[in-house]
């Protein structure tokens, strides 16, 4: 070695200090040179012609020098400890003489070939650059390890699919999901686990993704299980990118929710049973108090068609309530896929269904501006403007003709639906309130209803997606305001 050989791994940091260079070199004098300059540049030297692969303290091989000679005596040896080492990179360097050729050795296994004679610059250049790769190639196997055992450890099924949709993994949790051991899907078709029915909805939105025009979404699908048996499950799907943005395949999370489906079902049976119960006994209430007022009219005091007609109006009130919480049970618990939906449409729906109270309070109602497609569902939107056009109308002073303004802007990529009225207004301190269930800032005297309704349009637009909010003064008319995505036509399939 000729030059200077001072310094140590400039650019390593400290944590190389210490790792282990295990040297095959036939010469006993090259074989001491060798160990001086590498103990000079605070690595730990190994004479693999005596000891095994591994330090005194256990730590492996980072590197391995042979000569030619050695190498030639070697080369089996060497070969068993790179696969040793596997799947991290055991770089072997080979020093041979500027003459014979160099490819019969990398094709041996050796990873570098060093010219002899060399300096000690170009020599620790060499060495600090392979220690740089077994380096990086122990932070990917780190990295790896953790990723790989926080996936085959997650209480969710984790899949991955090439782009064709062939399975190549799924992680524990799926495969007690399934059924099928791992091995067994790998390879086979993503539409093979799901119900023939299901195939070409599978098909498209694979179609979709592949084009781009399907964003990660979150999907309710039936599976089929190995024994044939089905169960549903929760998706969370979405596409792998290649370095030039192409999708490359596919990754996607999912949970078994057979069983919160099954008592979601039988949540929706006792809640429509509690409510035929608490219906009839409501409605005989209501028809006998009616009965009592129309029938007795002339005898009965003047107290007691108060009373009477408090107690229908009581039953009426209660029956509203019932279905404002069969409304909102309802919205919780009913599956909504998102498509692209016309809000001028929902609007003329809306506007036809309250014609009659629009007529009977003498409120004036208009649309400012076309209103645009937006991401959601139809039913659903339908009930929020309803119910948000509805309260603009109840809460106004009395003796104002109610007026309501809807229009649209656009929001950073989203559209904001506004509704604007001439009310009473709400105090800052109450505008998160409001949208509490049963919460009311006035007696029911002064305004009817059930505090239900403002409920009902946040659930409707947090399972749009979306937020919901008011600006407002006292006494002078509130702002309320949905927020939604703009329409993705990939979601019309």
């Amino acid at each position: 070695m000729e030059g200077d050989g001072r310094g140590t791994l400039a650019g390593l940091g400290d944590h190389v200090r210490g790792r282990v260079v295990g040297l095959w070199v036939a010469n006993p004098s090259d074989r001491r040179l060798l160990s001086e300059f590498l103990e000079g540049l605070a690595l730990k030297v190994r004479d693999l012609y005596l000891d095994g692969p591994h330090a005194e303290d256990g730590r492996p091989l980072s590197l391995i020098l042979a000569d030619a000679p050695g190498g030639r005596r070697g080369r089996e040896r060497i070969r068993c400890l790179k696969e040793q080492a596997e799947p991290l990179y055991l770089p072997a360097l080979l020093f041979l003489p500027h003459v014979g050729p160099a490819e019969p050795w990398l094709r041996a296994g050796f990873d570098d070939v060093v010219r002899i004679p060399v300096s000690k610059a170009e020599l620790r250049a060499r060495v600090g650059a392979h220690l740089r790769l077994r380096e990086r190639t122990e932070a990917l196997a780190l990295s790896e390890g953790r990723y790989r055992q926080l996936v085959e450890n997650a209480l969710v099924g984790i899949w991955q699919a090439n782009a064709t949709g062939r399975l190549v993994f799924i992680n524990q949790a799926l495969s007690r999901m399934s059924g099928y051991a791992q091995e067994e899907v790998i390879g086979r078709h993503m539409a093979e686990f799901i119900p023939s029915e299901l195939r070409s909805w599978l098909d498209e939105r694979m179609r979709l993704r592949l084009s781009g025009l399907l964003e990660p979404d979150v999907v309710e699908v039936e599976m089929v299980r190995k024994d044939g048996s089905r169960f549903t499950a929760l998706a969370a799907p979405g596409a792998l990118f290649d370095g030039e943005g192409r999708v490359a395949g596919f990754l996607g999370a999912m949970i078994d929710i057979t069983e919160r489906k099954r008592l979601e079902e039988d949540l929706e049976a006792f809640v429509y049973s509690v409510s035929h119960d608490l219906r009839a006994p409501l409605r005989a209430m209501e028809g006998f108090s009616q009965a009592l007022m129309e029938d007795f009219a002339e005898i009965l005091p003047s107290q007691g068609m108060d009373y009477a007609r408090r107690m229908r109006d009581a039953a009426r009130r209660m029956e509203v309530l019932i279905q404002d919480l069969l409304a909102y049970s309802r919205l919780s618990r009913k599956q909504i896929r998102l498509r692209p939906v016309d809000l001028g449409r929902v609007l003329e729906e809306v506007l036809d269904q309250l014609d009659e109270e629009i007529q009977r309070r003498g409120a004036e109602v208009s649309v400012r501006g076309p209103l645009p497609m937006v991401r959601g569902h139809h039913t659903t939107l339908v009930q929020v403007l309803a119910n948000l056009i509805t309260n603009a109308m109840t809460f106004v002073s009395a003796g104002t003709k109610p007026r309501v303004t809807i229009r649209a802007q656009d929001a950073d990529e989203r559209i904001r639906i506004w509704v604007e009225d001439n009310g009473i207004g709400i105090p800052s301190e109450h505008r998160q309130r409001i949208f509490r269930i049963f919460e009311r800032l006035h007696g029911i005297e002064a305004y009817p209803g059930t505090g239900v309704g403002l409920a009902i349009v946040k659930k409707g637009v947090e399972r749009l997606g979306g937020q919901v909010g008011v600006e407002s003064e006292e006494g002078k008319g509130s702002r309320f305001w949905v927020e939604l995505s703009i329409a993705d036509w990939g979601d019309q399939n």
